[in-house]
């Protein structure tokens, strides 16, 4: 997380140092459509969240015979292969939220110029 802040610090200087060269609505629809992309990917780490989750859950009611043909320890290996991607994505979906409300934030600041 620090690292993302740290970037996003260094992409404000950036900015700042070059915002009075360039036309403010220009960069202002630029962070609007970066906060769309960011929105459009937090969505799609959403579904990945759901679809995984919905996996996890319904892995052993689909796919459990008995004992013998389905051993509890493949069971626990879907599990914490399914509670993996979950992670991931949730720790990417925040990461994206983050941008999203940024590059939103910058925005808003242009309108005030």
């Amino acid at each position: 997380m620090n690292k993302i802040k740290t970037m996003a610090i260094g992409i404000l200087f950036l900015f700042g140092t070059t915002i009075w060269a360039q036309d403010i609505s220009k960069v202002k629809a630029e962070h609007l459509s970066q906060a769309s992309k960011y929105e459009g990917l937090v969505k799609e780490q959403q579904t990945v969240i759901e679809e995984h989750t919905k996996m996890k859950n319904d892995f052993q009611k689909k796919y459990w015979i008995n004992e013998k043909l389905s051993p509890k320890l493949k069971i626990k290996e879907m599990e914490t292969h399914c509670d993996k991607i979950i992670a991931d994505a949730k720790s990417q979906k925040a990461n994206f939220e983050m941008m999203a409300v940024m590059h939103n934030s910058l925005a808003k600041e242009l309108d005030k110029k």
